[in-house]
């Protein structure tokens, strides 16, 4: 493999390193991650890490295709993980692990993913980085893992905060910043430290702007998308006690409908009424309105470090984050 990498040739080489590195794992898991590998997303945190490793004329160091490969695989054990808790039938229109293979196997293979994506972050450095414990190595690898540390515990803070309809919008985006913007935070700073920047934590925030907006976004798929335009089941959040921004600025608003939402969510009844509620009562719109705020935020500060290419390869996944947003009127 040559030194640097044009983007979209990183970008490529990453997904079938990535599909390679899960779908070569012996029977009889080999049938499971074969499943997965057929239902791979677009690869978003993965896109960030590579444009924040390359230079000006977006080439990337070869060794960056490593690191977002094992971003991309983290991030679908978490998938993995998430359907099993969520009892999903599918996932990005197929079906999902724990739906097809059982629990047991879903949870075995959410575990084996965490493993395969440590083994091939350690293509992204040099043996030599590993001597001691102020090595290049030894901090990409302590950074990979406080970040899923952090995501585990924004995963169980959810969890504790499920069918809390007291749940504030600032405990909200605490939630999502551990969940979802960690992970984006640590692929923009990974690439920014692969590329040999000395300064990772402004790179770093863009990428949790990016996540913070991503999610939010994401959350108000649930009220105004099908499952086929938003590649997971929706309406389902409310159904599964799941409370998000939506519905905490609906309830702030219009405190009336606190008794339809919680028969709903305490009961796992069947939630139109109120998913129509949110919507008419703007909850999604507002919910949008803090995505685009995030959005900005990100755009703003890729404007102050970058120039050039690099700035408007940024700014144009930035851009198609929010794109969703014309859904909802934005």
């Amino acid at each position: 493999m040559p030194e640097r990498l044009d983007l979209s040739e990183a970008r490529a080489l990453s997904s079938r390193v990535a599909e390679r590195s899960v779908s070569r794992a012996s029977e009889p898991a080999g049938q499971i991650t074969r499943h997965m590998c057929s239902s791979m997303g677009k690869g978003v945190r993965s896109l960030l890490l590579l444009i924040c490793a390359a230079d000006d004329s977006l080439t990337v160091p070869s060794k960056a295709v490593f690191a977002a490969a094992a971003i991309e695989i983290f991030h679908l054990a978490t998938l993995v993980h998430d359907d099993i808790i969520d009892e999903a039938a599918t996932r990005r229109g197929k079906e999902s692990v724990q739906s097809r293979f059982g629990k047991k196997n879903a949870v075995i293979t959410g575990d084996y993913l965490l493993c395969v994506a440590l083994s091939t972050a350690a293509g992204a450095v040099e043996e030599s980085d590993f001597q001691n414990d102020t090595g290049r190595g030894f901090m990409l690898f302590k950074k990979y893992m406080n970040s899923f540390t952090k995501i585990c515990l924004g995963e169980m803070d959810e969890a504790a905060n499920s069918r809390n309809l007291a749940l504030s919008p600032r405990r909200y985006l605490k939630i999502i910043s551990g969940k979802t913007a960690e992970l984006f935070r640590i692929s923009a700073a990974i690439g920014a430290a692969v590329s040999g920047a000395e300064e990772l934590s402004q790179t770093g925030l863009i990428g949790w702007y990016l996540g913070m907006s991503f999610q939010i976004i994401d959350d108000c798929k649930d009220y105004g998308f099908n499952s086929e335009s938003a590649l997971k089941p929706v309406k389902h959040d409310l159904t599964q006690g799941v409370v998000t921004l939506p519905l905490i600025l609906t309830l702030a608003k219009d405190p009336v409908l606190r008794g339809l939402a919680k028969e709903v969510i305490s009961q796992n009844r069947e939630s139109e009424r109120l998913t129509e509620a949110v919507v008419k009562a703007g909850g999604v719109e507002m919910a949008m309105d803090t995505a685009r705020r995030y959005a900005e935020k990100a755009a703003k500060l890729t404007d102050s470090l970058f120039d050039g290419l690099k700035r408007d390869k940024l700014r144009e996944l930035i851009a198609n984050a929010l794109s969703s947003s014309k859904a909802f009127g934005g």
